[in-house]
C-alpha cells in the first residue's frame, strides 16, 4: 500500500506534497501550528527568532530593532536614540524631546531603551552632532572652570588680570 500521509511537528515544514520527511524552520522563520505548511511565515520587523524548529518569533527588547524580515537576532539602536520593544528603526524615536523638559538633561547611548538616561549632577550632555538638541548620546564631567546645570556646560569666569583675581 501507499505510505501514510502525516502533518508536519510545530516548526517544521514540508516544501512539497509527498515529502517524505518535513524540515526544520531556519531561524527568523516559524510555523504557526501543525499542518505541513509548504514554507515558513518570515518573522516581521521588530521581531526575531534564534532558534530552528520555532513556532513564533519573539518582539526585539527596549534598545534594540530589526529592520528587516528573517532575522535571528535584533541590532541596537542608534546612539542618540531610544528603541522601544519592536522597533523597526535604529533611529526610532529621538531620545529626548519637548516633552520631557529640557531635553540636553537626557543622553541615549548605544542600545538605549526604553527611557533615556538622565545626566548626572556636574556632567553634561553631548550631542551627536551640532545640529542634535534632541540627540544626546553620553555625558562627560564638567571640567575644573565650567559649572553644568540640567545637562548644559556653562564656561566658568575667566579673571581678565591678576588684580581681579585677588579681589582688588
Amino acid at each position: 500500500g501507499r505510505p501514510k500521509c502525516e502533518f508536519c511537528n510545530n516548526g517544521y515544514f514540508s516544501g512539497y506534497d509527498g515529502a517524505a520527511e518535513c524540515d526544520p524552520c531556519v531561524p527568523g522563520s516559524y510555523t504557526l501550528e501543525e499542518g505541513g505548511f509548504a514554507d515558513c511565515q518570515k518573522c516581521s520587523k521588530g521581531s526575531f527568532q534564534s532558534e530552528p524548529a520555532s513556532t513564533g518569533c519573539d518582539l526585539c527588547a527596549p534598545g534594540k530593532y530589526t529592520g528587516s524580515v528573517v532575522l535571528a537576532t535584533c541590532s541596537n539602536c542608534d546612539a542618540g536614540y531610544l528603541c522601544l520593544e519592536g522597533s523597526v528603526r535604529a533611529d526610532e524615536w529621538d531620545c529626548a524631546n519637548a516633552t520631557v523638559g529640557r531635553p540636553e538633561n537626557f543622553y541615549c547611548p548605544e542600545g538605549t531603551g526604553p527611557r533615556p538616561l538622565q545626566v548626572p549632577r556636574n556632567y553634561f550632555s553631548v550631542p551627536r552632532d551640532h545640529s542634535a538638541r534632541f540627540n544626546r548620546v553620553g555625558a562627560l564631567k564638567c571640567p575644573g572652570i565650567s559649572n553644568c546645570l540640567y545637562g548644559i556646560q556653562y564656561p566658568g569666569l575667566l579673571w581678565i588680570n591678576s588684580d581681579c583675581a585677588d579681589g582688588a
